[in-house]
């Protein structure tokens, strides 16, 4: 027999995007509350990106906020440019700062990393203040943002610190040989098969990512299974082993 309940007062959480949701589930607040609605959005108060060779706070106030794989290094690479990103305990490392907006501060420009977007802090703070060690998966090294924004504890000129270990392959890179080359030379590995990949990739004719194939999603997703499956390290160990040994 299946009994079916009907909540006359349940919602998703709205907007019902990854960035906002899941900040909903990491704060619980409202948009309104962590200030962030959308991973591309638009501020008043900053300025566009500082760009390459950098020109920060040239071109603002107002500027679109845009956290997702524009921020990578190499948003063509799965490690987003920087093999640290995978092979470490931070994948924000992948982060460029030339590509994030930026606030004047006492009339110094200063990049606004995800975390410091973010007007709250995250359950991740709270789990840290108990001594505990915290892990996160996610798609873009953009998700620092759920480090949360907490001005004693979190760093304002570099990748968040709330997340003991976050691992976040680029999802929108390449789905190319390189990339699937890339992960093997890394000492990664998938528990998908490796998928048929674009010939084209990289190049200057690049358009299908990961996500763009069953194959693709399949393979991206097992590299995340692997790497969840490899236990957390304790106290004594600085840098985590993400092989299949």
């Amino acid at each position: 027999m299946r009994t079916e309940v009907a909540g006359a007062n349940a919602f998703t959480t709205k907007p019902s995007d990854s960035f906002p949701g899941l900040l909903a589930q990491l704060t619980g607040g409202t948009s309104k509350s962590t200030g962030v609605y959308y991973d591309d959005s638009y501020d008043r108060t900053l300025f566009a990106p500082a760009g390459n060779p950098p020109a920060p706070c040239a071109s603002g106030p107002g500027a679109e906020t845009n956290n997702a794989e524009n921020l990578d290094k190499d948003q063509h690479s799965i490690d987003g440019g920087v093999p640290a990103s995978l092979t470490g305990l931070n994948s924000a490392v992948a982060i460029d700062p030339n590509h994030l907006p930026g606030q004047l501060v006492h009339n110094v420009c200063s990049p606004v990393w995800p975390h410091n977007f973010v007007r709250t802090n995250t359950i991740f703070q709270v789990i840290h203040r108990h001594h505990l060690r915290t892990a996160w998966s996610d798609k873009h090294p953009a998700y620092d943002l759920i480090n949360g924004n907490d001005p004693d504890s979190q760093p304002t000129n570099g990748p968040g610190t709330n997340v003991d270990d976050f691992f976040s392959a680029e999802i929108n890179s390449d789905l190319s040989n390189a990339n699937v080359q890339l992960i093997a030379s890394l000492g990664l590995h998938s528990t998908a098969p490796a998928p048929v990949t674009d010939p084209s990739c990289p190049g200057s004719n690049c358009g299908s990512d990961f996500t763009s194939s069953i194959d693709g999603i399949e393979y991206y997703d097992g590299i995340k299974v692997a790497s969840t499956a490899t236990p957390i390290p304790g106290p004594s160990r600085s840098v985590r082993q993400r092989s299949s040994a």
